[in-house]
């Protein structure tokens, strides 16, 4: 018997063990190095997936901050220009000396805010849901049947038949144990990254919950101002005085 040494082709890392050149390979002889060579390939597929998903959508965390302070922002605008619309209604109770001048400065500068927001959270939305489907892909592919099963059922049936089989069992068990420590190394680099990915995720949903907070008192602040205009319709249109526009 003279054992040579072997490595399997595309591993990504050095996987060797022995086979008896005078035996021809066997069926379960290619059958076991095809099922670890699966094993290894869909690892290697699957780090690469999400590896390049953080290098693609890794600015997803600066985006979302950005677009939350510009929120609060357009909070801090609505409250303001609420705030003039309250004073105006109380300055009409009591006098004929009223401007909607002050209304409309800042009903103009709040809406300019929330357009240039929309149009920063139109592709950032677009960001997410691409993210989105790639993690739900993984976590399917993770879900699946494992490889490793397969590959174990294999292995016992390459075992029944060692005597007649080229690979050495003892080298190739050898090989397979040392690529478990990357294989699991790979396994918890993937979990770190898919974590942080679909922490973007949640983020950017809160974000969206958030937005839909802030536009709800907006578009609710619309309606306080057409009662507003209606009445000043009444009052102020021979001065010639137009109505404060929402949208």
């Amino acid at each position: 018997m003279a054992l040579v040494q072997k490595e399997i082709a595309n591993s990504g890392w050095r996987v060797t063990y022995l086979f008896d050149d005078e035996k021809p390979f066997t069926e379960q002889d290619l059958a076991l190095e095809a099922s670890w060579e699966i094993c290894v390939a869909k690892e290697a597929a699957l780090s690469k997936t999400i590896q390049a998903a953080s290098d693609q959508y890794e600015s997803i965390s600066e985006e979302i901050k950005a677009l939350r302070n510009l929120l609060e922002l357009i909070e801090e605008l609505s409250l303001d220009a609420r705030n003039e619309a309250d004073e105006c209604w109380q300055t009409m109770l009591v006098s004929e000396d009223y401007s909607l001048a002050g209304i409309a400065e800042k009903v103009a500068t709040t809406n300019k805010s929330i357009d240039e927001y929309h149009e920063k959270l139109l592709p950032l939305s677009q960001k997410v849901m691409a993210l989105s489907d790639i993690l739900d892909k993984l976590k399917e592919q993770s879900e699946e049947v494992s490889h490793y099963e397969i590959f174990v059922k294999t292995k016992k049936q390459h075992s029944r038949t060692h005597e007649i089989n080229s690979i050495d069992v003892v080298s190739f068990d050898a090989a397979v144990e040392s690529s478990r420590y990357y294989i699991q190394y790979e396994k918890e680099k993937r979990t770190r990254l898919y974590c942080i990915l679909n922490d973007y995720v949640d983020d950017s949903n809160t974000l969206m919950l958030e937005t839909e907070m802030v536009y709800a008192v907006w578009t609710e602040f619309g309606k306080r101002v057409e009662i507003l205009n209606k009445i000043l319709r009444q009052k102020i249109r021979p001065l010639g005085i137009e109505d404060v526009n929402l949208n």
